[in-house]
């Protein structure tokens, strides 16, 4: 586990160290300028071309507990608030992870610019 999680007295449950920014207020906003009945047609099957108005989003977060990209594409899944959050939490800034199905999230970034995605590197190399 990186040094700078640090674990409850729940097995499962981790603690941001320093949470700086309130995340309510860009939940409140994604939540009222998301379309995200738009994006679930791609993924019912609905938007078989591109050239379809009905955009492609593609997001990628952090699984900072095994230093994983988790991918979330409205064309494989349905996109959520939630989903969004994940993506720009971000350690340094003070914005917490986001849980979602028991994997705690960050920005995507972070797997190829700390040692969350270090580790994967080294091992391969040996």
């Amino acid at each position: 586990m990186p040094v700078h999680l640090e674990q409850t007295g729940k097995s499962d449950a981790l603690v941001c160290p320093v949470k700086v920014i309130d995340l309510a207020p860009l939940k409140e906003t994604v939540s009222r300028f998301v379309d995200f009945d738009r994006l679930k047609r791609r993924n019912e099957g609905l938007i078989h071309d591109n050239s379809s108005d009905t955009p492609r989003l593609i997001m990628t977060s952090t699984d900072i507990q095994r230093g994983e990209a988790v991918v979330f594409d409205n064309n494989r899944t349905d996109i959520e608030r939630d989903q969004i959050i994940a993506c720009v939490g971000f350690p340094f800034y003070g914005i917490s992870w986001t849980k979602i199905a028991d994997r705690y999230l960050w920005d995507g970034s972070l797997l190829s610019n700390t040692p969350l995605g270090g580790n994967r590197c080294i091992s391969r190399i040996r």
